[in-house]
């Protein structure tokens, strides 16, 4: 019996060890740990290795021949290291389901780990969820974009980036921290030929269980009021007007609910191109933050997808299916981002890192994170 009760404190031993070494990484991917100081994790892990060495000293003290067990000194040793190996690899597969252990870039045998220890080898798909869900924390926990209580209206065009963002945001909502509710506006602009199914994205709200809110406005675009050159110069572009008239809907009906966060789908692409634009044009080193506060009204609006990059987005979007809208707007090719991105990809040929470059120098000087 003593090799019996020996086997099964190594096995309950090793759930411990593997939890106490491993189990930190699980809650920083939910964000439950991702603020807590270096000292607080080793606390946590160390408490429950306590547990570990609970099981471990009394399993080798029956197992080993000496104390009347059935096992050497070697024989324990080899046995451990067995179930370690094998519980590590079960408890991987279950919180991991092993993605850490075998992502391609990691350089191991993947397929030959794979059939070794029965872990599962991750799709394209899998790899590019993981990867947008860790950046998609990162975010809101180095911008405290959430916290418990918040109620989100999500900006919903019916684009790739904020389909993605209502799924990771409706995903996020079901862990119970921070707790917030998500809710899914879609603004039609009934003058501009720029249009989304609504049934599609009814369909994606329920499938997510978010409410959707459809809301039709429209704007006018130059008029009898353009007298002269001047006034002309004056006019708004079209661009801004839309988007001035779509924020305007959003947040009326932001209040309207009783949301005190409006969530965009801007990536860090966009951000940086605004950075680019803003230098070129105004004269101002300045971009849409990740987070917007705003003084003359309970609002922020947030933009959790602001660490992923557009190019992850989009081959995303693609294997997921998401369905493309069915009208484009008319004047995307003709507003300064389509300039500014050409001249973003010839900064990126004279610099590969320059996105991370222009990311820090909008970190340092606060450019992120703003009051309104």
């Amino acid at each position: 019996m003593n090799g019996l009760y020996t086997i099964i404190l190594l096995i309950l031993s090793n759930v411990f060890m593997t939890l106490a070494w491993y189990g930190h990484l699980k809650l920083q991917e939910t964000g439950t740990s991702t603020n807590w100081p270096l000292f607080a994790v080793i606390v946590f892990s160390w408490g429950i290795a306590f547990l570990e060495y609970c099981c471990q000293v009394p399993a080798n003290r029956l197992g080993f021949v000496e104390n009347g067990g059935p096992f050497s000194l070697i024989q324990l040793k080899v046995i451990q290291e067995c179930i370690s190996l094998a519980v590590f690899c079960i408890i991987a597969n279950i919180m991991f389901q092993g993605t850490h252990l075998l992502e391609p870039h990691s350089g191991l045998p993947t397929h030959y780990l794979c059939r070794l220890f029965g872990l599962h080898e991750m799709t394209e798909l899998e790899q590019l969820e993981r990867r947008l869900k860790e950046r998609f924390v990162r975010a809101f926990a180095t911008y405290h974009l959430l916290e418990d209580g918040d109620h989100v209206l999500v900006g919903l065009s019916g684009g790739k980036d904020s389909l993605l963002l209502l799924e990771m945001l409706a995903s996020r909502a079901h862990i119970h921290h921070p707790r917030f509710v998500v809710e899914a506006a879609h603004v039609r602009m009934q003058n501009i030929s720029y249009e989304s199914s609504a049934h599609y994205l009814q369909e994606f709200c329920t499938e997510l269980e978010v409410p959707l809110h459809i809301v039709n406005t429209s704007f006018q675009v130059g008029g009898a009021s353009v007298t002269s050159g001047k006034d002309a110069r004056r006019q708004k572009s079209p661009c801004f007007l839309c988007s001035w008239n779509r924020r305007k809907q959003l947040f009326n009906l932001a209040q309207q609910l009783g949301c005190n966060k409006i969530a965009l789908g801007h990536h860090q692409d966009d951000i940086i191109r605004t950075t680019l634009m803003n230098l070129t044009f105004q004269g101002r080193f300045g971009t849409m933050p990740a987070l917007l506060k705003m003084k003359k009204m309970p609002l922020s609006i947030i933009r959790p997808l602001c660490m992923m990059e557009e190019a992850d987005i989009r081959r995303y979007a693609e294997l997921r299916g998401y369905k493309k809208q069915i009208k484009l707007c008319p004047f995307e090719k003709e507003s300064q981002r389509t300039g500014i991105e050409q001249l973003y990809k010839m900064a990126e040929q004279l610099n590969p890192d320059v996105r991370h470059s222009i990311w820090n120098a909008l970190n340092t000087e606060g450019k992120l994170v703003e009051d309104y």
